[in-house]
């Protein structure tokens, strides 16, 4: 978890690490963060988008102007902070627009689930069923044409498949 040092209030560490900074210009506090670390093959793939779906709650005035993933010789910089996720795939059903995640850490309502971050809503591309993110609680479902043609196209998609063949009927 990042806290801040109890030493230096405008240092932020991770385990004791100092991995960011705060500070004040005029009555705005800017927040400066970077994080490095080693993973094994797609590892990093899941922590990296659990800290985009972070940092895209974070409300107006500014939300971050940048993100940048140091892939060896290669940056990527998406251009909205809120949809940045590796390997997905957004699909329109019931109104929505899903964003499905090839390496999504998270397996609830089910390890095949899409997300409106729009709404703040779960898709659970097994049954249909629609919750909201806060709290967990149903709040609608996919008509069964409208479901059986998303789980269609999952189950096309080169990097969802795998998933989908081993949890969609």
């Amino acid at each position: 978890m990042l806290t801040i040092d109890p030493r230096n209030p405008n240092k932020i560490l991770y385990k004791g690490v100092c991995v960011g900074e705060v500070r004040k210009d005029g009555d705005r506090e800017i927040v400066t963060i970077s994080l490095t670390y080693e993973a094994s093959a797609d590892d990093w793939v899941g922590p990296l988008a659990l800290l985009s779906q972070g940092l895209a709650r974070l409300e107006p005035p500014r939300p971050p102007e940048v993100l940048r993933v140091q892939l060896g010789e290669h940056s990527l910089e998406p251009p909205g902070i809120g949809r940045m996720m590796l390997l997905e795939k957004a699909l329109k059903a019931g109104g929505y627009t899903w964003i499905f995640h090839k390496s999504d850490m998270d397996p609830w309502p089910s390890p095949v689930h899409g997300h409106d971050y729009e709404h703040d809503l779960v898709l659970d591309a097994v049954t249909g069923q629609i919750f909201e993110t806060a709290d967990r609680t149903q709040v609608g479902k996919l008509r069964k044409k409208e479901l059986s043609a998303l789980q269609k196209t999952i189950k096309a998609n080169k990097d969802l498949k795998a998933a989908a063949a081993k949890h969609l009927p």
